[in-house]
């Protein structure tokens, strides 16, 4: 058995659909409660750049 310590996620969401970007991170979040994640999302979706800086803090 292997332990996981780490995830990372990659992901699109179509600009007219930017609130799909809030049900990611709390999947993401439920999904890898406990341990190191890694997030990249697109350098030009700046929803998604402000969400998720606001779930690190």
């Amino acid at each position: 058995m292997q332990d996981v310590t780490g995830a990372y996620l990659a992901y699109q969401v179509h600009p007219r659909h930017a609130g799909l970007v809030d049900e990611v991170i709390d999947r993401y979040d439920h999904a890898v409660a406990g341990i190191e994640r890694t997030v990249l999302p697109g350098a030009a979706d700046e929803y998604a750049q402000r969400r998720w800086r606001r779930t690190a803090t």
